[in-house]
């Protein structure tokens, strides 16, 4: 049997904020209110997350399958 694919690249990108805050993570987002003081010196500012994105990117060519994923977490200033 020989199977045969189109060629083609696939990017997705998506906040996970409301499904963190659903899972109950919602301090974490809010000013204040979020608890990073563990990772902070003493002096610094309070931090809380601003943003958590998940990307995805895959792709399909003739003889190869690249598939790739990664979330990042971002404070603006």
């Amino acid at each position: 049997m020989r199977l045969s694919l189109s060629k083609f690249e696939s990017r997705h990108q998506e906040s996970l904020v409301s499904y963190l805050k659903t899972l109950g993570m919602q301090k974490a987002f809010t000013p204040g209110e979020a608890n990073f003081s563990a990772m902070l010196s003493s002096g610094h500012a309070s931090l809380h997350i601003d943003e958590m994105l998940y990307k995805s990117f895959l792709h399909l060519g003739e003889h190869l399958l690249c598939s790739h994923a990664s979330r990042a977490c971002r404070r603006l200033p």
